[in-house]
């Protein structure tokens, strides 16, 4: 309250973000949407372009792990092109995870994996281990669900990631 007495939307839209992040984490979908949304009327009340990106990419993997997978792809798309235009590269690789997971939803292998490759790309080139991590994991799952050409076996890209959460103490 404190907070949106002195006008502190920045503030405001990180908290509510925050929450939707832990509410996802649970498999809390519903309220993971809630509290992204709140987040996302906070940052556009500033222009703050950058959480407005992470929030609708997070927001649209919400809705995809809810069984609406078109309306997470259209706000994860809009949440990349944001994310584009704030010239912030810092988590770009999240953006593409995202679209990934998205795009495996709707059983788009192709670009399921071309997202996925580009946001493990990003995630070594930014040092973003748990992203990359995560992307090596997810790549691991789409390959061993595809006719695609393959340079590694899921296999390799799976424990690959695992290894990574294991050296980060992750989970």
């Amino acid at each position: 309250r404190a907070a949106s007495e002195i006008g502190e939307f920045t503030t405001l839209g990180l908290v509510e973000y925050l929450y939707g992040s832990f509410f996802a984490n649970k498999g809390d979908w519903n309220s993971a949407i809630a509290h992204l949304q709140e987040g996302i009327k906070y940052f556009e009340e500033v222009k703050f372009l950058y959480g407005l990106a992470a929030a609708r990419s997070f927001l649209g993997a919400s809705y995809s792990y809810l069984g609406d997978s078109e309306t997470g792809k259209r706000h994860a798309e809009e949440g990349l092109r944001m994310h584009h235009d704030s010239e912030i590269e810092l988590h770009l690789s999240l953006q593409h995870y995202f679209l990934g997971v998205i795009h495996l939803h709707l059983i788009d292998l192709k670009n399921a994996r071309r997202y996925m490759e580009e946001a493990l790309r990003l995630s070594k080139k930014n040092n973003e281990k748990p992203v990359e991590g995560l992307s090596l994991i997810w790549l691991g799952k789409i390959l061993g669900s595809t006719e695609l050409p393959q340079i590694e076996k899921p296999e390799e890209c799976i424990l690959k990631g695992m290894e990574i959460f294991h050296e980060l103490q992750l989970k």
